[in-house]
This record gives C-alpha cells, structure tokens and sequence, in this order.
C-alpha cells in the first residue's frame, strides 16, 4: 500500500510538471497576493493588450470626467488612477478571509451577477474590470454586446497563447447549445430571443476539462448585457475530480458608457485544495476568462466597423 502511494504522487506529480513555467508564474503571482496582507484588491502586472484595452487617445475624451466620477463610487483611489492609466484591474485570492467581489460596478445586471453565488465562500475567486475606449462607433448599443455574447458556437476554435509552449493552443475545440443535458441535440445560437433573461444549456470542450454541459443565463438591461455559466457536470482534470456540478461560475458583464465600455469578469470555484492541480486550474480559470474577452472585444469592433 505505501508504494502504491507513492507510485500514485509520482504520477501526479510528473502529468502536471508539463506546464511547470506556467506553474511558476501563478507561484509568484500567489506570493505577490499573499505578501499584500489584508488588501482586497492586488495588482498582478499583466501587459496591456491593444485587442482587449483599445488605443490609448492623447485628447480629452468628452465623458472621461464623468467616468472618473462613476468608478470613485465604488473603488478605491488608487484603483481609479490604475484602470485610467493601465486600463485594468485584476485579482485573484484563495481561501482568505474575505471572498467577495470587489470591483463589481454599480450597475444592476453585474450586481445581480455578484449575488448568484448561494454556497459557502468559495475556495477560489477570480475577479477582473476592464475599461475599453470604443476605436469606431460611439453611441450606446447593448444589443449588440447581447448578441455577441449568445452566439456561442462562435466560441468554437478560440485560441489562446501558452506561455509554456510558446505557441497559441485552442481554447474551445467545440462549442453549441444543446436542447438539454440528457438528450444534447444541437440547437441555434439565441441571437434573436426578446427575452432580456433567460437560460440555455450548452456542450463545450476545451483542453483543461474535456466535454461537459453547462448552463449559461443571459441578461440584458438599457446599460448592460452578460452571461453567467455554471458547470452542469463534473469536471476531471486529467484523472482528478476537480470540480463539482455547479461548483463552478463565470460571469462577464459588460457595461455600455458610450465612448467606452466596462467590463467586469468573475470566476468563483470550489475544487480540491491539492496544491499543485489547484495552481493549474486556476491558471486555465484565468486563461479562459482572458480569451473569452479578446474574444468579445474582436467581435464588437466587426460588428460596429
């Protein structure tokens, strides 16, 4: 029995040394949130992306001074002058004292995003807010943010890049509503759906998990539109249970302001604290979120060229 232990964290120990550069990277971004003590908001130096953040605009922007006044109301100062300057905010905890979001905007469909959580704290969450400059049409248009969002199938063959392998790898290699979780027949992206809240189940497969079920709620207002995901299945990596139905949630909400959008992302999990798969599945939460955005942000710029 003992060597069969420790056969047994051997073999783990060498299928998760494959990403062992990107391991390192979350061991140092994990220390960098540690050593801030009880802040709830730390900074992790990501390199600003023009596809995400939009080209810097060296003249005054018409309603800059009434955005600066919107995000004084819910954050700090400090994190005001860094989502200006650097166009992002990011933070990423685990199992601390205080799991809540903190960067929610106060508008109604991300607060109600927010609140879906019903469980205990979460082990792990993610949080990220995004402040894009618009580069063609200006005026404010949820309905398209909404659409994006609803054509899931478009997800299928997006890619992301692998700091490890120094190459871009697929994130989705399918993706598609489904009529429901026992029979998964195809359907069509709910693009034309009234509805502005409402629920379908969708079959995708990406390379961290394989292929599982989970269930999207969209919800559009006059300010906002988004998504919140929850796994519908339970989610493996590699030989490993990872994660429980419903254990898992992602939400991406995106507020129109005009000349600008604001983005606001949220992962919240529940998984094994084994310490080395919990360093790569929040790697591949990140990454996922992170893709999804581009994603979005190509997408919105087709749509208003």
């Amino acid at each position: 029995m003992k060597r069969f232990c420790i056969l047994f964290w051997l073999c783990l120990f060498f299928s998760l040394t494959a990403e062992s550069s990107d391991t390192q990277t979350d061991a140092n971004q994990a220390a960098e949130i540690e050593s801030s003590g009880s802040k709830e908001c730390a900074e992790v130096s990501i390199k600003t992306d023009p596809a995400v953040t939009g080209e810097k605009n060296s003249g005054a922007d018409a309603n800059l001074n009434e955005i600066e006044k919107l995000l004084s109301s819910f954050l700090a100062s400090e994190d005001v002058d860094t989502l200006l300057q650097e166009h992002q905010l990011f933070r990423s905890i685990y199992n601390e004292k205080n799991m809540q979001p903190a960067l929610v905007p106060p508008f109604e469909v991300p607060r109600l995003f927010a609140a879906q959580w019903k469980k205990d704290t979460p082990a792990c969450l993610i949080e990220s807010l995004y402040l894009y400059k618009k580069k063609l049409d200006k005026k404010k248009d949820v309905r398209t943010i909404s659409r994006i969002f609803r054509s899931i199938s478009q997800l299928k063959g997006l890619e992301y890049y692998s700091s490890s392998r120094k190459k871009m790898r697929t994130l989705y290699e399918s993706s598609y509503v489904i009529d429901d979780p026992e029979t998964k027949i195809k359907q069509d992206d709910p693009v034309e759906r009234a509805e502005t809240d409402f629920s379908v189940y969708a079959l995708q497969k990406d390379l961290t998990f394989g292929e599982h079920v989970y269930r999207y709620r969209f919800i559009s207002d006059d300010n906002s539109s988004g998504f919140i995901s929850t796994n519908n299945d339970l989610l493996k990596y590699k030989v490993f249970k990872a994660v429980k139905p419903n254990d898992l949630q992602v939400s991406i909400c995106v507020t129109d302001l005009g000349d600008y959008l604001l983005i606001h992302g949220l992962t919240r999990a529940d998984f094994t604290s084994l310490s080395v798969l919990r360093k790569r599945v929040q790697r591949s939460f990140k990454t996922r979120g992170e893709a999804v955005l581009k994603w979005f942000i190509e997408k919105y710029e087709e749509k208003s060229e």
